[in-house]
């Protein structure tokens, strides 16, 4: 597996990062049935196939993502992510840019044990 944090635009704050998986892992993606006791599998499948697909293709939808659950436009919202100023003046100035740093960082290692601990087990 490869991990590589991506940025957008000049202001260097990662909205997504880039995985490389294994093929095997990729294909398994595809195949569910009751995967969560309390949740519909029709609901994963919508989550599934966003996820999956955007691994597969190297297709990144993060704006996309973001802009719609806050009903956002999702060109503005690239365009906010990708403005040194506007992200210093809306978000900067009221989280500091560190504690981002740290809570993205500490989230990331923790995902990535949780998939490789999954995985682990599953191939």
């Amino acid at each position: 597996m490869t991990v590589a944090a991506t940025t957008l635009g000049s202001v260097g704050f990662a909205l997504c990062t880039v995985m490389t998986f294994p093929p095997k892992l990729i294909a398994s993606l595809f195949v569910y049935q009751d995967w969560l006791p309390f949740l519909a599998d029709k609901p994963l499948r919508g989550w599934r196939d966003l996820v999956a697909g955007q691994l597969h293709t190297g297709e990144v939808r993060t704006a996309e993502v973001f802009a719609g659950r806050m009903g956002a436009d999702p060109r503005a919202f690239a365009a906010l992510v990708e403005s040194p100023n506007e992200m210093r003046r809306r978000v900067f100035s009221r989280l500091p840019r560190e504690r981002l740093d740290r809570y993205r960082a500490d989230g990331l290692a923790l995902c990535l044990q949780l998939i490789e601990a999954y995985w682990e087990v599953t191939l």
